[in-house]
Parts: C-alpha cells; structure tokens; sequence
C-alpha cells in the first residue's frame, strides 16, 4: 500500500516537474528552445533528480511514520501524538537540507558575478536571493528543532 503511494508522489513529481521545466523554457525561449544544447540535456536531468529526491523523502518519511504508527497496530492518540512532534523534526531536518543547498549555491554565483562569467548568469538579485534563502531556511530549521526537543523534554 505505501509503496504505491510512493510510486504515484513520485510519478506526479515526474510528470508536473516536466510540464514545468518545458513551459517556463518555451515561455523564455520561445518554440525552437529544445534546441538549445543545455536545455536538451537539462530538462530530463533535473526531472530525474527532483523525481529521485522526492522518491527517496517520501520513502523516508512513510518508514519513519510505520514506526511510529505500524499498519497492524491500533491507532491511539498516544502514537498520533508522538507522530504529528517527530514531523517536526523530520521539517526541521528538510529546512537543514535547503539552507545546506542555498548556502552552497550563493558562493558560486558570487564568484561568478565577480568574476562575469558568460556560462553562469548571476545578478545581485540572485546572489541576495540565494542569501536569503540559505539564512531563512537555517533559522526555520532551528526553531523547529527547538520545538522538538522541547517537546522531547516536557
């Protein structure tokens, strides 16, 4: 049962991630954007690495809710309880892994915008963004897990 609910995320995931990535390039690019070299290649790339990353997340997070809430078990609101708080950490540790993420890509950007490079189109837009991000993802990340181990603690 889970594993097909797993198998369906991830194909929804493949499917509207495709439909995305090929609207927003035929809306900057216009019709003839998949011949365009990086594009060829990096449409299908990404789709496959977001489908993979949200396949190995749900995977993670329905074993870790069979712990706390096995199929054969019953259903209390002990076991609920301590569910809906452990999703917190599991937040918490996904909010780490975006600003891990945004914090790796601002310094390539700057150095790209520093240094004006032609394959890498950095603006200061998108290097503030990229700050923004990294910060703001790091402080939720926190704050939810101080949250957890509150609870954890009381």
């Amino acid at each position: 049962m889970v594993n097909k609910v797993i198998i369906k995320i991830s194909f929804s995931t493949f499917l509207i991630s495709r439909i995305l990535l090929n609207l927003y390039f035929y809306l900057k690019y216009g019709a003839d954007y998949l011949h365009t070299e990086d594009l060829m290649v990096g449409i299908p790339l990404w789709t496959l690495l977001s489908t993979y990353a949200v396949y190995g997340g749900a995977n993670y997070y329905y074993k870790q809710k069979q712990l706390f809430i096995p199929d054969n078990h019953k259903i209390d609101s002990k076991n609920m309880k301590e569910w809906s708080e452990y999703r917190l950490y599991l937040l918490s540790r996904f909010m780490r892994i975006l600003a891990l993420m945004f914090s790796m890509a601002f310094p390539v950007y700057l150095l790209a915008y520093l240094d004006h490079s032609k394959e890498i189109h950095s603006s200061p837009v998108k290097i503030i963004t990229f700050l923004l991000l990294a910060i703001g993802c790091g402080i939720c990340s926190r704050i939810l897990k101080r949250r957890y181990t509150k609870h954890l603690q009381g």
